[in-house]
């Protein structure tokens, strides 16, 4: 890829993962997502066990290296996917140089019939 998606910020990101990393539109949106999305069922302890840190480093990992697409829902260990998640994300994105990677991104990764909106309630 010689553009970088939308959600690229340099210093968090990894350049040549992210380089590595298709992205495709989505629909009508307007959204450019990452080719491999990221299953967060993991996060929800449906397989084993998980603690939060190891879930953290996990999300950070995937979102460095180009993944702005991330699959979740209620049923995923009844909520703890999403909660986690959550937390991951508000974590990841506290980080002031990467707060437009925060604005563009939690838009993207999750289906939001309302993502314009959205996005112009947080540019």
């Amino acid at each position: 890829m010689s553009v970088m998606p939308e959600t690229y910020v340099e210093g968090f990101h990894d350049v040549s993962q992210v380089k590595l990393m298709p992205y495709r539109s989505l629909g009508k949106t307007g959204l450019s997502v990452s080719a491999l999305s990221f299953g967060a069922s993991s996060l929800g302890s449906v397989f084993r066990s998980t603690d939060e840190s190891e879930s953290l480093e996990v999300v950070k990992i995937a979102l460095q290296s180009g993944i702005n697409y991330v699959d979740t829902a209620p049923w995923y260990g009844h909520g703890k996917s999403e909660s986690v998640l959550g937390k991951d994300l508000q974590y990841v994105l506290y980080i002031p140089s990467i707060s437009r990677f925060s604005t563009v991104s939690c838009s993207c990764l999750v289906h939001c019939p309302n993502y314009r909106l959205r996005k112009k309630i947080h540019l």
